[in-house]
């Protein structure tokens, strides 16, 4: 210790005085490494010299403290998430081709960032000469697919064409996409929102079934738990904002923000493709 501050030569604990980490009251725990280019917050510093992503930190932190990580309605919760689901057949699908009918409806028509399609394994099935998007939805830890989500490229009467695997988990579409150690990330109502989103430049997930059905809840609640602030963007029509209203009220309000995207705009991908919006400035 030297003053106010803590001093070390590097995040594995090296002798020297180029990383200092502040104990003013102020804020306690902003550090910077003067001979490199890592800083952030003490949970940072966590991840750094322990090498490990922000979920892992503040696991380890909370049992290092020794504050319990599941309260007691969080366990009655769990209790009533044990249904048994299954995990879809992904036999049928393919990575998405450049140049095909389902990447020039996406990059196209609805303007998505070829890099963000790839970023977020969004896939494609041509059943029956129909070209079909298959959104992938993944576990949080990005290895196993729990839901796939199908939408039709080509409308029927007007309407789009959309279905789900059978009785999956329903599960936040995205966490294949989000970083690991990202600390804010943006709830949408639809998976296009979300790689609009995420094209903006933000850690984004969507809401497996839209503003209908808020069971993915009790399934992603603890993954949440890294984010210090969750911006909730969901549709401007009141079917969205109830939504929005039930998830900042379920996930606490202490850390959620709601986003109100300009008029007369109802969704992000419609804010996008209007050439007007070039994203929110969180």
């Amino acid at each position: 210790r030297i003053g106010s501050e803590w001093c070390a030569g590097s995040t594995a604990g090296e002798a020297g005085k180029s990383l200092k980490v502040s104990l003013k009251d102020g804020k306690p725990g902003l550090w910077s490494d003067f001979a490199g280019s890592e800083s952030g917050d003490v949970i940072d510093l966590w991840c750094a010299a322990r090498g490990v992503v922000v979920g892992d930190a503040l696991r380890q932190a909370r049992e290092w403290l020794g504050v319990a990580e599941t309260p007691a309605w969080r366990v009655q919760v769990a209790v009533q998430a044990r249904k048994a689901y299954k995990r879809p057949e992904t036999s049928e699908i393919e990575p998405l081709q450049s140049g095909g009918a389902v990447f020039d409806y996406l990059a196209k028509d609805r303007q998505l960032d070829p890099a963000v399609l790839e970023r977020y394994r969004v896939a494609q099935q041509l059943k029956e000469f129909q070209p079909i998007v298959v959104f992938q939805t993944f576990d949080p830890a990005g290895k196993h697919v729990e839901l796939l989500k199908f939408l039709g490229v080509q409308r029927r009467d007007g309407k789009k064409q959309t279905w789900s695997s059978a009785e999956s988990r329903p599960r936040l579409f995205g966490w294949q996409g989000v970083r690991p150690n990202a600390r804010t990330v943006v709830i949408t109502e639809g998976e296009i929102d979300c790689l609009t989103v995420a094209g903006w430049g933000h850690d984004a997930l969507s809401l497996p079934q839209g503003a209908q059905n808020m069971d993915w809840i009790e399934h992603d609640y603890d993954a949440l738990d890294r984010f210090e602030k969750i911006y909730v963007c969901t549709d401007s029509d009141e079917a969205g904002q109830k939504a929005a209203g039930v998830i900042i009220e379920r996930l606490g309000r202490e850390r959620c923000y709601l986003v109100k995207l300009p008029a007369p705009f109802k969704d992000a991908n419609e804010a996008a493709q209007s050439g007007k919006f070039l994203g929110p400035d969180f």
